[in-house]
């Protein structure tokens, strides 16, 4: 956000990068949209609802919920291709997809969540929340760590919502 000097931390077991414990997230997200940097919102969106569709048609999800869904593009998309999905998500505004929000529950068939690791300021808890109710499938895309150094511009400090990249342990 160009106002605070933030320490970046590597995990010893799995090589993931995360914040400090970020203090500012309120802060980031206090107006409910996206990031105004974000400029691949929209191609990522089109390219992520075939792969939606092919996922909860192949699955036979009844019940699918975007997690980290943000403004509800994507649920919106997908929904007028006959899906029954919801977008769910604590600190997007859901603008194009009102009347579809939904937390993860018991009900849930399939997840998506694309591009919303790097967003976790607690990875353990929220992947939990992802996996709690045991969905039958779950789509999760991200941008992986792999030692890249502070230049990487996936880590987005000007926006303060990236404060953890997972790694694959070599």
């Amino acid at each position: 956000m160009s106002k605070y000097d933030v320490e970046y931390f590597k995990c010893l077991n799995c090589d993931s990068l995360q914040t400090e414990p970020p203090y500012w997230l309120q802060e980031c997200y206090q107006d409910g949209n996206l990031a105004d940097l974000d400029t691949g919102v929209f191609q990522r969106n089109l390219q992520n609802v075939p792969a939606t569709i092919f996922t909860a048609i192949l699955t036979r999800a009844k019940v699918a919920v975007d997690f980290g869904g943000g403004d509800g593009l994507l649920c919106r998309m997908v929904r007028d291709y006959g899906v029954n999905i919801y977008v769910s998500d604590k600190y997007g505004k859901n603008t194009y997809a009102k009347g579809f929000s939904k937390e993860i529950d018991s009900s849930t068939d399939l997840v998506t969540s694309f591009e919303v690791f790097e967003h976790f300021a607690n990875p353990a808890l929220d992947v939990k929340e992802i996996f709690s109710f045991f969905p039958n499938a779950i789509l999760i895309t991200t941008e992986r760590f792999r030692d890249q150094d502070s230049t990487w511009d996936y880590l987005s400090p000007e926006s303060g919502q990236h404060v953890f990249s997972i790694a694959k342990k070599h």
